[in-house]
């Protein structure tokens, strides 16, 4: 058993200064801190160190600190500083991998800076194993090398008159030098087959500006820059499933993003209006593994393996919220949003060495737009009665290409020159539009009993679905109602009705231009059309102000097209 155990001695310095009286009304208020102290870890270990950034035993200094200066509160000036410092850890393996600093300095009411730095760490293992190292190259193997087996050639077994396997074909010294140069190969794998350490480290560092000098607005932008390194564990397949080669993944990522806002405030009106740029970039479009084993004649020419990576992209995103007052008794909210995505990487084909099939694509051209609105009108006409009516719309329209792969893996090594060897599989660039308007109205007929009335009505339709188009209309009602003090319960009912057009369930192979279907009696599910009705009662008895029990009883009938479900 392994013992793991942190030693952090702290030691808090602090000075308050009690200035003369005559001094008081101009000196500044400061409020300063700083902490110092070791720590201690027994052995090493990435299950203890995973997010602190320290899998590794050894000896290790602890920090942190907060400066805190601002003008006096009766001075007349509103300037203020901030710096704080938390988790700077250092030791013989890393420097600060987990801390946090952070700067403020501005103006009260007026304007503002800030800066920022974050570390986040992350160990997934100190002992992973692999042919390779984080370069794809192959540690001391040349390709192909442990496919050779030391020149020894020999018959293969044949069956004899009864259907037993016999020697003949082989002499006892040929079967024993081939075991002997599998042997040879097993220990040429396992000497070459490292120990490594795989994890990411992720640096951020980022800043921004706010001002409020114009009456009822504020003003804000920001940046920031990430950047993740490292490694992570993975595995593909060579020549046949059975040839399994796991090797660290790299990990170089960027992201930038910039934002930009402005804020409204008036008694009746308010709005946020906002946009943000995000940009990733992975500076490994992809990764080579070059193959360790013996090379088949499904691909011929094949030195190899291409695995591809993150693809880079960016997104733009604009954003609205308001909310007016009409009266004091009726307000609207409304929110807003627009969404553009983005990416057309370079494709890495699969192998290195072996001929590619023209009708395999050099890129996927990936572009994505959502559109978002939802509007709320809330009310109270009458003493005791509220309204609320809302409606909400949810569009992503994919414009990404189609691409077209063919369906058998030999024929994504090998040229296909006319394209007639195998059917093809593309991919389903779906899009979707959702609406949906809600009604309710409630009334409280006692103070501590309200009953209420719900209808909903939602569209949603889809490409390359089962069904294009459904609608389901929801009408239901509740009562809520407090029997006493700390007990608390509802009563609802709800009948739904939904309506699926032109239902097919094979729709989405037949998209793919996949020649099979689904299996064999498959039924309709998956957004069928259905009744339900629903009742659902809750209880909740507060026993103390610590203690609470409570319990909801459904019950739910759901008659589907295809049958019964209850």
């Amino acid at each position: 058993m392994t013992r793991k155990s942190t030693l952090r001695a702290a030691a808090l310095a602090s000075t308050c200064l009690l200035p003369l009286a005559s001094f008081a009304q101009e000196a500044p208020d400061y409020n300063n801190e700083a902490t110092l102290g070791l720590r201690y870890q027994s052995s090493n270990s990435a299950l203890f160190g995973r997010y602190n950034g320290h899998p590794y035993d050894g000896v290790g200094a602890v920090g942190g600190f907060m400066l805190n200066g601002s003008d006096a509160w009766n001075s007349g000036k509103t300037q203020y500083f901030r710096a704080e410092g938390d988790n700077i850890d250092v030791d013989r393996h890393q420097l600060m991998p987990d801390a946090t600093i952070s700067v403020k300095y501005g103006q009260q009411g007026l304007w503002g800076l800030n800066a920022y730095y974050q570390g986040i760490p992350y160990w997934q293992s100190l002992t992973f194993h692999s042919l390779e190292d984080s370069s794809g190259a192959l540690k001391g193997l040349t390709p192909r090398s442990l496919a050779v087996n030391s020149g020894v050639t020999y018959t293969a077994l044949s069956a004899g008159p009864t259907g037993a396997l016999t020697s003949t074909g082989a002499t006892p010294a040929q079967l024993a030098a081939g075991t002997a140069a599998l042997n040879g190969i097993y220990a040429t794998m396992n000497s070459f087959n490292s120990t490594q350490a795989v994890g990411t480290q992720r640096d951020i560092v980022g800043g921004g500006a706010s001002f409020s000098g114009v009456p009822n607005w504020t003003f804000s932008a920001g940046l920031q820059h990430e950047h993740k390194q490292g490694t992570r564990e993975n595995a593909l397949v060579t020549n046949t499933t059975t040839n399994i080669l796991y090797f660290p993944e790299p990990v170089d990522y960027d992201t930038d993003r910039y934002t930009a806002s402005a804020k409204y405030s008036t008694q009746r009106l308010q709005g946020l209006f906002s946009y943000t740029y995000s940009a990733f970039t992975d500076n490994l479009s992809s990764f080579t593994t070059p193959n360790p084993f013996n090379v088949t004649t499904l691909a011929p020419g094949y030195t190899a393996s291409v695995y591809a990576l993150p693809p880079s992209n960016d997104a733009h995103q604009l954003r609205g919220q308001l909310a007016y007052a009409l009266t004091p008794s009726t307000r609207i909210n409304g929110n807003f949003g627009y969404q553009l995505m983005e990416q057309n990487e370079a494709n890495p084909l699969a192998y290195a060495g072996a001929p590619v099939s023209p009708y395999l694509p050099g890129a996927f051209d990936a572009k994505v737009q959502d559109l978002f609105g939802n509007v709320v009108v809330t009310a109270r006409p009458l003493p005791r009665t509220d309204l609320r009516a809302s409606y909400t719309i949810d569009d992503r329209k994919n414009d990404s290409s189609r691409v077209f792969v063919p369906n058998v893996a030999g024929s994504m090594i090998t040229a296909d020159t006319t394209g007639s060897n195998h059917a093809p599989i593309a991919n389903l660039p779906v899009s979707q539009l959702n609406q949906t308007v809600k009604l309710e109205a409630g009334y409280a007929v006692l103070p501590s009993t309200k009953v209420s009335a719900n209808y909903s009505y939602a569209d949603k339709q889809r490409d390359f679905s089962v069904t294009d188009r459904n609608h389901e209309s929801t009408l239901g009602a509740r009562v809520i109602s407090s029997f006493m003090d700390g007990l608390d319960g509802s009563l609802g009912y709800s009948h739904a009705v939904r309506t699926a057009s032109a239902y097919y369930q094979n729709a989405a192979w037949l998209a793919s231009t996949y020649p099979g279907t689904n299996a064999a009696g498959a039924q309709m599910y998956y957004l069928a059309a259905r009744t339900r009705d629903e009742v659902v009662a809750n209880l909740s008895w507060g026993l103390s102000s610590r203690f609470t029990a409570g319990g909801i009883v459904p019950s739910r009938v759901e008659i589907r097209s295809a049958g019964v479900t209850v």
